[in-house]
């Protein structure tokens, strides 16, 4: 009897797992089926008897796709592949030893309305066109990496008509090789984006000199941009960002235009652009609540133009922190900032070498600089655009503190001379400590003199009482 209650109580227990499984069933579907790659070989895959396995693989991208389910990843053992249309969401990978070729465009088709967790990797992608999307996408953990794009033509290489609305673990470019030949312009990544976060690390671009540009449009969030060398008139520009982080770059004969928006420049170098500012800021587009930017630690050389902010107006108030900035090898001739004729702009450029010991050329207020030049449309703007003191040394080991040559509002014609003997920090310091001296010895001379007040009639009442008795 004991033995048959035993046995019912665990046919019990397994009708309640079952009836569980099934509610649970019911209520979150059935248990995801785990990605797959999908093989295709060339040269010994076989379309007849493949199965796209690693054992079996197939021999086109088209016979692939009729065994990939959405999150799976065709993978490219070697060959060269024509255009190729992928009507699920999928990931494609190269052999990293044999890459293989496509000829664009990649087309995500009308029925992929998102991609989530996907890498298209250590592939060769020429043509003019690229990755191609023409509807919008939601992006979730997308990576391009280990990518030779070879640009040819006018089109869009990573782009589309479509938005990208990105979340969680973003859309990431790592290590790509980019190159544009032929003649004409093109636009490497060309995307309108809601959200973010959107990274480009780690990545060589070389245009043309045509103009090849990256255009981040829309409202993007959390841009990243880390160890990245563009060179020959490449273009970015990004359309009101909210934190966009440019660090450790160099831009060749390149260039980078921001509308509204806020973010950071660190450590990064600027060179030989002849004419267009190497960091171009434009009014934002769309209503913001703040619009800032810290420009620090970076070098220019060889530029015309560094910061350009003569295209701001007084929408949305402007700051600009701009300190620790090294204008090598600069004169006159060059722009170091140029600011509008607009009270909403504050600069505060202290603590940079504008090259010369003279700190920079200002016609209203620095005549007697050597260096880059600061532009500002009248001594009235003076007090938006802040530049002393400057770095007196190219690594700005030393600063020099020289007095305006105008004092704000006032006329040019009412210019006072430069006071090139003005106290100098170590000459503020030993004032500091002399006064700090002089203060304590008063102050002791003044506690020993109370004190021998206090002391004396306490002794003369002591000698009287002595003499009475």
């Amino acid at each position: 009897g004991y033995q048959r209650r035993v046995r019912g109580m665990k046919v019990l227990v397994s009708l309640e797992f079952v009836v569980f499984f099934l509610i649970a069933w019911l209520a979150l579907g059935p248990l995801p089926t785990q990605a797959a790659l999908r093989y295709v070989d060339p040269e010994d895959g076989s379309d007849a008897r493949g199965d796209a396995t690693k054992e079996n693989p197939v021999k086109t991208i088209d016979k692939a796709l009729d065994f990939a389910k959405a999150g799976d990843t065709l993978y490219l053992e070697s060959g060269s592949f024509d255009s190729v249309s992928l009507p699920k969401p999928l990931g494609i990978w190269g052999n990293p030893k044999t890459r293989a070729t496509i000829k664009g465009p990649i087309n995500f088709g009308s029925q992929v309305t998102g991609l989530v967790d996907l890498y298209y990797r250590d592939l060769i992608v020429t043509g003019s066109q690229g990755f191609v999307f023409d509807k919008s996408l939601a992006i979730d953990g997308v990576t391009f990496e280990r990518l030779d794009l070879q640009i040819s033509g006018s089109g869009v290489f990573i782009g589309g008509s479509g938005q990208l609305n990105i979340s969680g673990n973003g859309l990431t470019f790592n290590a790509l090789q980019i190159s544009q030949s032929g003649s004409g312009s093109s636009k490497a990544l060309d995307i309108s984006v809601s959200s973010g976060p959107i990274i480009l690390s780690n990545t060589t671009v070389k245009g043309n000199n045509n103009g090849l540009s990256f255009n981040i449009a829309k409202t993007p969030k959390n841009i990243q941009i880390t160890n990245v060398t563009l060179s020959n008139k490449v273009q970015i520009s990004v359309s009101n960002p909210s934190n966009l982080v440019v660090t450790n770059s160099s831009f060749v004969g390149a260039t980078i235009s921001i509308s509204g928006g806020y973010g950071t420049f660190l450590f990064n170098s600027f060179s030989q652009t002849s004419s267009d500012p190497s960091i171009k800021i434009l009014a934002p587009t769309v209503e913001t609540n703040r619009f800032e930017y810290e420009i620090s630690n970076n070098t220019f050389q060889s530029i015309s133009h560094g910061l350009d902010l003569s295209s701001v107006d007084d929408s949305s108030p402007l700051q600009v922190a701009f300190e620790g900035n090294l204008f090598l090898g600069a004169n006159d001739k060059t722009t170091a900032i140029s600011i509008p004729a607009v009270i909403t702009v504050s600069v505060d450029a202290r603590n940079n070498w504008f090259g010369s010991d003279n700190g920079p050329q200002d016609i209203f207020c620095n005549q007697e600089g050597r260096g880059a030049t600061v532009e500002t449309p009248g001594p009235e703007y003076g007090p938006n655009l802040l530049y002393r003191p400057w770095c007196s040394t190219d690594d700005c080991s030393e600063v020099k503190w020289v007095r305006s040559a105008c004092a704000a509002g006032d006329d040019p014609a009412s210019f006072i001379e430069d006071d090139a003997d003005s106290m100098t920090p170590w000459g503020m310091s030993i004032l500091i400590i002399a006064v700090c001296s002089v203060s304590y010895l008063v102050f002791l001379a003044i506690f020993f003199f109370a004190v021998k007040i206090r002391q004396g009639p306490s002794h003369n009442s002591a000698s009287d009482q002595e003499n009475l008795t």
